[in-house]
């Protein structure tokens, strides 16, 4: 794996040691940015399941301001520590090792805000759907704001939930990439302060 674009194009980036589910394919991570293009300079982002954190890298490495990093696996939060070391990204990136709902049930306890959340559960487990679910009912996103759920095309997930719209749809091989829109204002929040 290796960054694709931006400050730290080319950068090496290195798997999960016995990590037990597949890192999103270059393939997939490029079409991810190709539509989200131009619209991620200045957005907090948000990498649930992270993996390797090769998704919030790329984020950062094509000008988010911040990206916070979310796994339950150490040793999967030592390695995004690694890569963003070697990417040189590491002051505009936080890394909590915690399960994906503790996480957003924190960010909404504490008024946190993301302009980009990407999720990637391990596949045909029903835990796409369930993330989904809890990102609608918590105020995490902004108004407008984009959730995107990789998973496998086997998977049929909802065309809505709450105040997220799905509107964008696309398959590569087994994987497939949805793209949903938060449509309604959030409660008051700090948009990505840290904490």
């Amino acid at each position: 794996m290796r960054v694709i674009a931006g400050e730290a194009k080319g950068c090496p980036l290195k798997g999960v040691a016995g990590y037990r589910t597949r890192p999103t394919s270059d393939r997939v991570r490029g079409a991810l940015f190709n539509i989200l293009g131009q619209n991620l300079p200045g957005v907090v982002f948000l990498d649930l399941f992270a993996g390797s954190g090769a998704v919030g890298i790329e984020a950062l490495s094509r000008g988010a301001a911040v990206c916070v990093f979310v796994d339950s696996s150490r040793e999967a939060c030592l390695t995004i520590k690694r890569n963003l070391a070697a990417a040189g990204l590491s002051c505009r990136a936080e890394i909590h090792c915690k399960t994906a709902s503790a996480s957003l049930d924190i960010a909404a306890r504490l008024g946190r805000l993301f302009d980009v959340v990407f999720v990637d559960p391990p596949y045909d487990t029903g835990m796409a759907l369930s993330v989904i679910d809890r990102i609608a009912r918590k105020p995490v996103l902004v108004p407008g704001g984009i959730l995107v759920v990789e998973h496998s095309k086997r998977e049929q997930l909802p065309s809505e939930s709450g105040d997220l719209v799905l509107v964008r749809s696309e398959a590569y091989g087994d994987t497939r990439l949805d793209f949903y829109i938060r449509t309604q204002e959030n409660k008051k929040g700090d948009r990505g302060g840290r904490g």
